[in-house]
């Protein structure tokens, strides 16, 4: 049975057709042009009581999909994270103070490639080797994507739920281990998850495509906690695995927190060079 749609009831096709009937109208009929121009504005107003809601809907539920967002990275960090680091050695909140301008950049730039060197010098003045640092830390940017993890699958999942497509709890599965294969390999600039987000959607029927154009008005405020999550993901998780391998001193380390903590009690304690020759 052939269910091509007839090329006059495609809804483009009527558009183009009532553009051009009322052009030829106002060319050579102006005077019922004219007279048409109510009708015209009272269509125009009716299309804006009719966007209007939609428009409303919209943005709420994008707010909701970036409260989500946020909340669960927040959650993570503090629970998740915060668990790990406390195992390492540097609590949560002495790890956020520490590397606090890196953050502030990754949140500015939306990107962690930016302080990738940064991150690396101030590693290994907390007491990891460089050793493990070069090591954990590039290749933690690119396999350890906590963030993008958690944005890829929620944007996903929020797209299913504005196109109305039903998934169920074995497709959402799906959707979740190859989100969780594509997010390896996603570092890049500014946008790389969404990116990867569209080359992932387009080789999965289930959810169209099209839909990924809700998410381009949010996307940078959703980019941002990805790329702070996937930070402080991977700074703890370098010192984890320093600590791990026996790659860890803890003396340094407490040393350059005391340093952070009191600046000017390690300054007055630090030598002072004569300037008497002897």
């Amino acid at each position: 049975m052939n269910t091509a749609t007839r090329w006059y009831k495609l809804l483009y096709v009527q558009v183009l057709i009532g553009i051009v009937i009322g052009g030829l109208i106002g060319y050579l009929m102006p005077d019922i042009g004219a007279r048409l121009q109510p009708l015209a504005d009272g269509f125009i107003k009716l299309i804006k009581m009719l966007l209007a809601p939609i428009i409303f809907g919209t943005l709420v539920s994008l707010g909701h999909l970036m409260l989500a967002l946020y909340v669960t990275t927040l959650f993570f960090i503090i629970v998740v994270l915060g668990s790990i680091a406390r195992w390492s050695g540097v609590p949560l909140l002495t790890f956020l103070r520490y590397f606090k301008d890196e953050i502030l950049v990754t949140l500015g730039t939306c990107s962690t490639e930016a302080v990738l060197p940064r991150m690396m010098i101030k590693l290994e003045k907390l007491g990891c080797k460089r050793a493990v640092v070069g090591m954990v830390l590039p290749t933690g940017y690119t396999f350890n994507s906590d963030g993008t993890c958690i944005y890829l699958t929620m944007a996903a999942i929020f797209v299913a739920q504005a196109t109305n497509t039903p998934l169920t709890l074995a497709d959402q599965l799906v959707v979740l281990g190859v989100l969780l294969l594509t997010s390896k390999g996603s570092a890049g600039v500014a946008g790389a998850g969404f990116v990867t987000l569209a080359a992932t959607l387009s080789v999965i029927p289930d959810i169209p495509l099209v839909g990924l154009v809700l998410l381009l008005g949010v996307d940078r405020f959703l980019n941002e906690a990805r790329a702070v999550t996937n930070l402080i993901g991977n700074g703890i998780g370098t010192i984890a695995i320093a600590k791990w391998d026996g790659a860890f001193d803890q003396a340094v380390a407490e040393r350059e927190i005391k340093a952070m903590k009191h600046p000017q009690a390690v300054a007055a304690a630090a030598p002072v060079k004569s300037d008497i020759a002897h």
